[in-house]
């Protein structure tokens, strides 16, 4: 401290004025925040499998919005399959709304962009409503893939108000806001005269905690926001560079591919 302020400071006087402050006391004597770092109890995601759990969830976009003015306009719910094995990001596709038909689209999809392995495969939507319709889905699929020739999958539900049944993926929406500017900028040079305007509104980050932030409102339809490859551009970097580790003390990314 004398150092910070080049000055000499009494240590006699520093403790007599800190009896009547407990509170900066209390401060002070806590570990720098260095130490409290290095004392830091590292967590990390239970391991499992490839291919033996894989959730399924939507994240709404915070900074884009499509719609023909600043009145009228809708946020996009984007839906994910997630590899819990791999992290690996096997589907996405934007809407509006989780509904029936919605969450049978992007499973087709979903069945359709992956080769699966000979084995029971646990698939776990998020308890909304629109995508309890697939129990049907996976029941006919079973018909037709299941074992010794194909593969199982086995419906398990998140349970509605658990989000721990499916942290790892809600974790990685974090990764999907902060990239969402990537995908503005896209946009902004695919569509240079579909941006309407901004809108000024609040996020909620915390049960009494709001941060201001802009969204931008495009005039596009869901299909031209879908074909602009900014979500598979999204679905590449999650797969190839948002996944690191420490290799003889050094950071290192590696693709899904290399880890087969």
């Amino acid at each position: 401290m004398q150092e910070e302020m080049k000055i000499s400071i009494d240590i006699r006087k520093l403790y007599r004025w800190l009896e009547n402050r407990p509170d900066l006391d209390e401060m002070l004597r806590r570990p720098d925040a260095v130490e409290a770092k290095k004392s830091k109890n590292v967590s990390f995601f239970a391991s499992v499998p490839v291919f033996d759990l894989i959730q399924m969830d939507g994240v709404q976009t915070d900074f884009i919005a499509l719609g023909s003015s600043l009145d009228s306009y809708r946020f996009i719910d984007c839906i994910e399959f997630f590899d819990l094995g791999s992290r690996r990001l096997m589907a996405i596709r934007g809407y509006f709304g989780e509904s029936n038909e919605n969450s049978v689209d992007i499973f087709n999809r979903f069945l359709g962009e992956n080769e699966f392995p000979k084995k029971h495969i646990r698939l776990r939507p998020d308890n909304a409503k629109g995508f309890r319709n697939l129990q049907r889905c996976i029941t006919e699929i079973n018909k037709h893939h299941a074992l010794p020739d194909g593969f199982t999958l086995i419906d398990d539900y998140a349970r509605a108000g658990t989000p721990t049944d499916k942290a790892q993926l809600e974790s990685s929406h974090r990764a999907f806001h902060n990239r969402e500017h990537k995908m503005i900028n896209r946009l902004l040079e695919l569509f240079p005269d579909s941006l309407v305007g901004t809108i000024q509104k609040r996020k909620k980050i915390s049960e009494n905690l709001f941060k201001p932030i802009t969204v931008k409102v495009f005039d596009l339809t869901i299909e031209q926001f879908n074909e602009s490859g900014v979500l598979q551009a999204y679905q590449d970097w999650h797969n190839n560079y948002k996944h690191s580790f420490q290799v003889d003390g050094k950071k290192d990314c590696r693709s899904y591919r290399d880890w087969e």
